[in-house]
C-alpha cells in the first residue's frame, strides 16, 4: 500500500505536467486561429483597397487615353506621342494589376499571405500608373498654362511691334533728312545700326 502511495507524487507531477502541455497546446492553436483570422481580416481590407484603386487607375487610363486624342489636335503629334507613351505603360500595369485580381477573384483557394502579396502589388502597380500618368498630366497642365500665356501675352507683343515699327519709320525719316546734310560716310554707322535693328 504504501508503495502505491509512494507514486503518488510522481503521478501528481507527471499529471499537471500533461496537463500543462495539453493547455499549452490548446492555448497555440487557439492563438494560431486568431492569428489566422486577423491576417484574414487584414487581407480582405487590403484587397478591398486594392479593388479601389484599380477602378480608380483604369478609368485614368481610360480618360488618358481619350485625352490622347486633344493633345494631338491641340499640341500636335510629338505631344501625342510623349503622352501615348506614358498611357502605354501605365495600360501594361495595369494589365498586370488586373491579371492579379483576377487571382484573388478566382474560385481556388489561396492562402493568406498570397492574397496580401497580391494586393500589395496591386496597390504598387497603382502608384505607378497614377505616378506616370500625374507627370503626364503636370507636362500639359504646363503646355496649356504656357499657351495660355501667350494668348493673353499677344496683344501686348502687337502693341509692341507696332510701335517698333514706328520707331524704326522715324528713324529712317530722320536719316534721310540727315543725308542732306552730311556724307554717306559719315551716316553709315547710322545706317549699320539701322539695319541691325530691323533684323533682330
Amino acid at each position: 500500500m504504501t508503495g502505491g502511495l509512494d507514486l503518488l507524487p510522481s503521478l501528481v507531477v507527471f499529471g499537471s505536467a500533461a496537463v500543462l502541455v495539453a493547455a499549452g497546446v490548446v492555448g497555440f492553436r487557439r492563438l494560431g486561429v486568431r492569428r489566422e483570422r486577423l491576417d484574414a481580416t487584414a487581407a480582405r481590407e487590403l484587397e478591398t483597397r486594392a479593388k479601389v484603386r484599380l477602378v480608380r487607375a483604369d478609368d485614368a487610363v481610360r480618360d488618358a487615353q481619350r485625352e490622347v486624342r486633344f493633345v494631338e489636335a491641340q499640341f500636335g503629334a510629338e505631344a501625342a506621342r510623349e503622352l501615348g507613351g506614358a498611357v502605354e505603360r501605365a495600360a501594361g500595369w495595369l494589365r498586370e494589376a488586373f491579371v492579379l485580381q483576377q487571382r484573388l477573384d478566382d474560385a481556388e483557394a489561396h492562402t493568406a499571405a498570397e492574397r496580401r502579396t497580391w494586393s500589395a502589388r496591386i496597390e504598387g502597380l497603382c502608384d505607378s500608373i497614377e505616378g506616370v500618368l500625374g507627370a503626364a498630366a503636370a507636362d500639359l497642365s504646363a503646355r496649356r498654362a504656357a499657351e495660355r500665356g501667350a494668348v493673353d501675352d499677344a496683344p501686348a507683343l502687337r502693341d509692341r511691334a507696332a510701335a517698333l515699327a514706328r520707331r524704326r519709320a522715324e528713324a529712317d525719316a530722320a536719316l534721310a533728312r540727315l543725308a542732306d546734310r552730311f556724307t554717306p560716310a559719315a551716316l553709315a554707322e547710322a545706317h549699320r545700326g539701322a539695319d541691325r535693328a530691323g533684323r533682330e
